[in-house]
């Protein structure tokens, strides 16, 4: 089961101590969308209600890769749902961004180009995180 509940500062001091670091921005949404492909959604072009984790599913957060289907074609779950995650902006500046929506958020909130504003310092029930090399 994803982590959540997690600051930002908190998240990217978990992914350093497995020397790796939060995703930035365009990484996630590259992954999302399937690499090469232009997804909006980590399995297609359309929203599939029962295809992830959002509103109207299971209405918690469930284990990584419960939803089968909910994963790209290079086999990354849940980039959609479930929990939203952290990302941090590419270079200088700062971000408070979470991407990718959780179980409470329908087709809007879900795809990959959605991002929540987010304080930094706060945690959420419902936001967690991804690392990256």
């Amino acid at each position: 089961v994803p982590t959540v509940d997690i600051t930002f500062h908190d998240a990217q001091k978990k992914c350093d101590s497995v020397q790796k670091r939060l995703c930035t921005d365009q990484e996630w949404i590259y992954a999302c969308r399937g690499g090469e492909k232009d997804f909006n959604f980590p399995y297609g072009y359309s929203f599939s209600e029962n295809k992830c984790n959002t509103k109207g599913n299971v209405r918690e957060i469930a284990p990584s890769g419960r939803f089968a289907e909910c994963r790209t074609g290079n086999g990354i779950f849940d980039l959609s749902g479930n929990c939203a995650e952290w990302t941090r902006k590419w270079g200088k500046g700062t971000n408070d961004y979470a991407r990718g929506g959780s179980f409470h958020h329908g087709q809007n909130k879900s795809d990959c180009k959605s991002k929540m504003k987010r304080k930094r310092k706060e945690t959420f029930g419902f936001v967690g995180f991804r690392c990256c090399k």
